[in-house]
């Protein structure tokens, strides 16, 4: 076997391909155009390979090269060639590892705590933010607003999204320096001063530049993280009013695919290659270097005294639906240990008949702000709706650890993902599981747990005598989602809704689209006594009475009747 198989097209992509030629390591790096090319290093360790290829090309060079493993670091967005990447390493047997883009903080799928924030970049637009899971979404979004539309997305998808604004003289799109991108801009119809060919990422000063240039009224870009200079265009039309349209990043919805960080990617090659990584230099971990607002992964040689201490144990609980029925006997006994519980209001009445503390706070740093201030409990536990995998506040927590360094107690994901040892997080096929990690405030070390519950979906299912692996999983809980159009791409769609305004709306758009075409089923205070399951009809949903407020849960399904 020879070497390492490197598809790239990224920042990431070229930062792996230099570490592995400094480390003398030989490495066959695929890139898709002429341009990927030309801004990859030349070195005697990296052999080129420029074009896209299909399943069956990629598996013909994987057995013609035979290399080590295969590191696919290609844009978070690709992923139809990741598939085939990942198809093409099964096939071959070859050992794959996913280099996965660090998103930051935000976390776009839950404004109704009132849209996003990032630390340390003073981003907090809140309702001027709108997330769309697709390209077409946000063209029928915008197909009748007024303004300009400064589209930072790239030009693989500009002609979809063109065909369905239509209207070009308003449309103004900036895109990489290369003849492959200027020949799909001219042929989407964009030209001349429509078109800004320039390579990023860019400052926020001079996004604020173009966008003032452009006078747009709207801004679309990927959520593509730090890299991708995501954070800079959001502080740019934040300072210019523009409003932010947010194409969710797609890996944040996948649960079975191995995500590494590209030093975590550097550790993994280190072991398979039997290397020294000279990038990376070990240090002890030291209280004051240490962000009491992160995760930190401290490996057992570097604790020190630290590791002696009694940890203070705080435990993620997916409760599931609310009633005592769906309570997992997990969850039921983190719940009677603990000393004082966190969540949202309407869950912490669920919890009371344990007779703890109850505190009405649920964002990350509220929860460590005030264990900060009260360092006397030492079993804390914050109670999370369904399932800690599923449209879940959970994801706060954990997401600020996929940089560090996790070490011999990193995270364990079980079948779905990264396996650091017994102390990891285990996300298994159920979602998140019962890993530990440690979290550092102050000067506490406190050992995290997740605990996964029944989520809605399953339950759903179950009452409903269906399977769900195949329905396409949505929320328009706080957030914009065109479930019509979800429909009519997917087929059966399952749904996470606000209120019971909402269904309704949602029952007259489906017959106005879809007639009596579409089968619908909803979910009313799911587990609870007033606990209501019916199908029907469209028309059902837009005859619930006014007055039945409360969660409600739907499945469409396109062609059943």
């Amino acid at each position: 076997m020879s070497g390492v198989f490197l598809f790239s097209g990224t920042s990431e992509g070229r930062t792996l391909a230099a570490w592995l030629a400094e480390n003398k390591i030989q490495c066959t790096v695929s890139v898709a155009t002429e341009y990927g090319r030309l801004v990859m290093e030349e070195n005697p360790y990296i052999t080129l390979l420029e074009g896209r290829m299909n399943r069956d090309e990629m598996i013909g060079q994987l057995e013609k090269i035979s290399p080590v493993c295969v590191v696919d670091a290609t844009h978070p967005f690709a992923t139809e060639v990741t598939s085939k990447i990942q198809a093409a390493c099964e096939i071959t047997k070859i050992p794959y590892y996913r280099v996965s883009r660090d998103l930051g903080d935000g976390d776009f799928g839950k404004q109704e705590a009132g849209g996003f924030d990032k630390k340390e970049k003073n981003a907090n637009p809140g309702e001027n933010v709108r997330v769309f899971s697709t390209m077409k979404e946000a063209a029928y979004y915008l197909e009748n607003k007024e303004g300009n539309i400064f589209l930072t997305t790239g030009s693989k998808q500009l002609g979809e999204f063109v065909k369905i604004c239509q209207d070009t003289e308003r449309i103004f799109t900036r895109v990489l320096p290369s003849i492959e991108s200027l020949e799909l801009c001219e042929k989407a119809g964009l030209s001349g001063k429509h078109v800004i060919a320039m390579q990023g990422p860019f400052s926020k000063e001079m996004n604020v530049e173009m966008i003032k240039q452009i006078q747009a009224t709207y801004m679309v870009t990927k959520e593509t993280g730090a890299a991708g200079g995501f954070w800079e265009k959001i502080q740019a039309a934040e300072e210019c009013g523009c409003q932010i349209i947010i194409l969710e990043n797609p890996e944040k919805r996948e649960s079975l695919t191995t995500k590494y960080t590209v030093d975590q990617a550097k550790n993994e090659l280190c072991k398979l290659l039997n290397v020294e990584n000279k990038n990376i230099q070990k240090k002890k971990i030291e209280r004051a270097d240490i962000d009491c607002n992160a995760f930190q992964y401290p490996s057992d040689e570097n604790r020190g005294d630290d590791a002696k201490q009694e940890k203070t144990q705080l435990t993620l609980v997916g409760i599931g639906m609310g009633s005592e029925d769906t309570l997992t006997i997990a969850a039921d006994k983190a719940l009677r240990r603990s000393e004082v519980i966190f969540g949202a209001p309407r869950l912490l009445k669920d919890v009371k008949r344990y007779g703890k503390e109850v505190v009405p706070l649920y964002k990350k740093e509220d929860i460590l702000a005030y264990l900060k201030e009260h360092p006397q409990y030492r079993n804390v536990v914050v109670a999370l709706s369904g399932d800690t995998g599923f449209y879940s506040g959970a994801a706060g927590f954990f997401r600020d650890s996929a940089e560090l360094d996790r070490g011999a107690d990193g995270l364990d994901r079980g079948s779905a993902g990264l396996d650091r040892g017994s102390a990891g997080l285990d996300r298994g096929s159920a979602g998140l599981d019962r890993g530990s990690a440690e979290l550092s405030a102050e000067e506490k070390i406190w050992n995290v747990r997740i605990l996964p519950g029944i989520s809605s979906v399953s339950y759903f299912a179950s009452r409903l005598q269906k399977s769900w692996q195949n329905w396409t999983l949505l929320s328009a809980h706080g957030r914009f989602c065109d479930i019509a159009s979800q429909v009519r791409q997917k087929g059966t769609c399952f749904v996470l809704m606000d209120d019971v305004a909402a269904v309704k709306k949602l029952g007259e758009t489906l017959l106005s689209e879809f007639g009596e075409t579409v089968s619908v089923s909803y979910g009313y205070q799911l587990s609870y006594p007033e606990e209501e399951v019916r199908t029907g009809t469209p028309k059902m949903l837009q005859e619930i009475p006014c007055e039945q407020s409360g969660l409600y849960v739907i499945l469409i399904e396109r062609g059943i009747r």
